[in-house]
């Protein structure tokens, strides 16, 4: 896990170089920088946002798009206990399935955009939610970087996310998430884990 987060560390500086780039591992979006929780040991978001802030400028603005069946907790933490001016340079979109793990009611209020569905939600309709909430999202807010944690645990039969997309929904939903990142001239990282 050390190495799958430095990893999303590394991956998001290539996507600010380069338009884009992709972390096999990382995306541990449970944890933060309190605890580790649900299967995350590092806040490999958070550290990202904090390192760059660090070494790169410390004006950058993240938008966070969560597509993983589970709520993200840790980074919507971790957001909630910075300075004003820091909360600001963050943007959090979240689709999840509110009938499973970790439903935070605090992590929620960090949350910008929270777009909860049941587990029964079919290709048709997330695709349709997701393109409505993700361009109202980018409308009301322009990042330098999009942190796309892209969870295929939304995959029909995964017994953790307990959704019900195929692989045609997960590939038309990654789709959607880097034409508005091309679209909008956004660099993006992708997190797969």
């Amino acid at each position: 896990m050390k190495w799958q987060t430095s990893g999303s560390i590394l991956a998001a500086q290539l996507a600010i170089e380069h338009g884009w780039a992709i972390n096999l591992g990382g995306g541990f979006h449970h944890a933060s920088q309190l605890k580790a929780e649900g299967f995350c040991l590092l806040a490999d978001i958070s550290l990202i946002i904090k390192y760059l802030w660090k070494y790169r400028n410390p004006d950058l603005k993240f938008m966070i798009i969560d597509l993983d069946a589970h709520q993200g907790n840790g980074y919507a933490i971790d957001k909630s206990i910075l300075l004003s001016k820091e909360r600001d340079q963050i943007y959090i979109f979240d689709l999840y399935n509110k009938d499973i793990f970790p439903n935070n009611a605090f992590a929620k209020l960090a949350i910008n955009e929270h777009i909860e569905i049941s587990s029964d939600i079919q290709d048709d309709e997330y695709i349709t939610l997701l393109k409505k909430n993700l361009a109202c999202a980018f409308n009301e807010y322009k990042p330098d970087l999009i942190i796309y944690n892209a969870g295929t645990d939304v995959l029909n039969g995964d017994p953790l996310g307990n959704m019900n997309l195929t692989i045609t929904g997960v590939i038309d939903r990654d789709q959607i998430v880097f034409e508005h990142a091309k679209t909008n001239n956004i660099p993006i990282v992708m997190l797969t884990r």
